[in-house]
C-alpha cells in the first residue's frame, strides 16, 4: 500500500507553489460530497502562449499568459486504485516509501484528472491594479496578462478571494462536461476516491444515451 505523507498539509487558505508555473491553494471548508466530505485543491497553472505557439494571429502578443483553474481532490482522498495510475515508485521509494504530498498532487495534475473552474465570471468589489485583457471564447471569458509576475499578482488578488464562490456553487461545475465523450467533474471525483474509470464510465453513459436515442427514433 501506497501513503501519501500528509504530515505536512498545506496552509489553510496560503497559496503554495506546486511547480515552477502552477500555484495551488485550499481550504478545509472547499468540499463536495459522495457518501463523505471530499477536500478541494484550486490550481491555477500560468501558461506562456508564445511559448507554445498557441496564440491567435489577430492577437495581442504583449498579453501572452494566461491562467487556467481546475479543481482536484485533496491527496489525502486518493484510492490506492487511482495513485497507482500515475505513481513514480522509485520517487516514493526515495522519499522513505511515503509519497510526498506535493508530489502526489503534482503527479495526479499531470495525469489528468483536474475540472475546470475559472473564477473569471465571479464579479466583487475587489480590484487588482495589474494590466490584462479579457478574451472570450466559446467556452467562456479568460484573461491574459503580460508577464507571469502580473498573472501571480492577479491570482493571488482576485482569483484566489473568488474562490470562496465558486466552492460554495462547486456542484454547479461538477455536474459540467469536461470534455466531448461526456465525461463530468464528478465522474473525475469518483475517479480519484474511488477508483473507478471515469472514461468507461462516460463511454457507457453515452452508448446508453445512444441506444436510447436510436430507440426513440424507431
Amino acid at each position: 500500500m501506497i501513503k501519501i505523507d500528509c504530515s505536512e498539509d498545506f496552509v489553510d487558505g496560503e497559496v503554495f507553489e506546486l511547480s515552477e508555473n502552477v500555484l495551488g491553494v485550499t481550504k478545509k471548508h472547499w468540499s463536495c460530497e459522495t457518501d463523505r466530505c471530499i477536500q478541494l485543491v484550486a490550481l491555477f497553472e500560468l501558461i506562456d502562449r508564445m511559448e507554445y505557439d498557441i496564440m491567435e494571429d489577430d492577437e495581442d502578443e504583449t498579453y501572452p499568459i494566461v491562467v487556467e483553474t481546475t479543481l482536484i481532490v485533496h491527496p489525502r482522498h486518493f484510492s490506492q486504485k487511482y495513485i497507482e495510475k500515475f505513481v513514480d515508485t522509485g520517487y516514493v521509494a526515495d522519499s522513505g516509501g511515503k509519497y510526498p504530498l506535493y508530489g502526489a498532487l503534482l503527479d495526479a495534475k499531470m495525469y489528468g484528472c483536474v475540472i475546470p473552474a475559472s473564477p473569471e465570471g465571479i464579479t466583487s468589489s475587489r480590484t487588482c491594479d495589474v494590466e490584462s485583457q479579457v478574451g472570450t471564447t466559446q467556452y467562456g471569458a479568460f484573461r491574459k496578462f503580460k508577464n507571469f509576475d502580473d498573472a501571480e499578482k492577479y491570482i493571488r488578488e482576485m482569483y484566489v478571494p473568488h474562490m470562496d464562490a465558486i466552492m460554495g456553487l462547486c456542484g454547479f461545475y461538477l455536474d459540467k462536461y469536461v470534455n466531448r465523450i461526456g465525461t463530468t467533474g464528478w465522474d473525475y471525483i469518483y475517479e480519484m476516491t474511488d477508483g473507478v474509470d471515469a472514461h468507461k464510465v462516460s463511454m457507457d453513459r453515452l452508448r446508453e444515451e445512444m441506444a436510447n436515442q436510436k430507440k426513440g427514433e424507431e
